[in-house]
């Protein structure tokens, strides 16, 4: 049995490797340009550290946008259900959105997308997940031109990559 799931490893890590690098020759949507990622500096120097499940993401996974700039990144696995892996994680994103619609407006969380190399879109949310218990963002007017951090969950496929876009559309 463990021959066979190292195998489901090499074939997970092959499969997100391939997914990175459609992404990154992905040309970004008119309009948008993508910005490389910092990493900051992580309160855990170990990758998979921690019994919860809790493993720094590869910030080269997340990328953000025009108006979107991404500060850290850790991913969790999903609190679905506790005996199985239903093969999704929680991607909690620090970020910095900054308001050039050109209105003065109230951003919602769920219109944050995190949009993956074959363009499925993933709603953000601050709730509904043990990994996003006690995150609090700013609620009220961003005026244009300003900017405000963010700290948002996306429930996404595990190893996916992708940006992060702020939907201003309906």
């Amino acid at each position: 049995m463990p021959a066979r799931r190292n195998e489901a490893v090499r074939v997970r890590r092959f499969f997100a490797v391939a997914v990175l690098a459609f992404a990154v020759a992905a040309p970004p949507a008119p309009g948008e340009a993508i910005v490389p990622a910092t990493p900051a500096p992580s309160a855990s120097p170990s990758p998979t550290a921690a019994p919860s499940g809790r493993r720094d993401a590869n910030l080269a996974f997340v990328q953000g946008s025009a108006d979107v700039s991404i500060k850290a990144s850790r991913s969790y696995d999903a609190q679905d259900d506790a005996v199985s892996s239903n093969g999704l994680e929680v991607l909690v994103v620090h970020l910095t959105w900054t308001n050039d619609t050109g209105l003065d407006i109230v951003p919602r969380v769920d219109r944050f997308e995190f949009v993956d190399a074959i363009a499925r879109q993933y709603a953000g949310v601050d709730t509904g997940d043990v990994a996003l218990i006690g995150i609090s963002n700013y609620a009220g007017v961003v005026k244009r031109g300003e900017s405000h951090d963010y700290t948002i969950g996306f429930r996404v496929p595990q190893n996916v990559a992708g940006r992060i876009i702020y939907d201003t559309s309906i």
